[in-house]
């Protein structure tokens, strides 16, 4: 039995999330510490107002999961008729913060703003 992946799991992931208290619309994205607790190291707000909470949240737990390193994520594509595109926005140089911008796209028309992810840089 391989030691260090019995570790990892007991130790949980790296990254978690857990909803605002205040927002529905933001999620805020956590990194566990050295102690075993986990800490802010961003967010992801929703900035479009029709969209299904429940949806983003299943599109969070995806956004987590990449950043702890796993392939399978859960298959959306049957829950919306919108592709999901993004844009990482030109770094600031004195910020350690990078942004992306989710915007969804529909059949027809232009894409539209959906997300707004922000994670310190140093952290992720």
């Amino acid at each position: 039995m391989d030691v260090s992946k019995f570790q990892n799991v007991a130790n949980g992931p790296v990254f978690s999330y857990e909803k605002n208290a205040t927002d529905q619309r933001v999620f805020i994205i956590l990194k566990r510490d050295e102690v075993g607790g986990y800490e802010p190291v961003g967010t992801y707000t929703v900035t479009d107002v029709d969209e299904n909470i429940s949806f983003t949240e299943k599109k969070v737990k995806n956004l987590v999961s990449v950043l702890n390193g796993k392939r399978e994520l859960v298959d959306l594509s049957g829950e919306t008729d919108k592709r999901l595109l993004f844009h990482r926005k030109p770094k600031d140089n004195d910020s350690d913060r990078t942004e992306i911008i989710f915007y969804a796209l529909g059949d027809v028309g232009t894409s539209k703003e959906n997300a707004v992810l922000i994670l310190d840089e140093g952290d992720v």
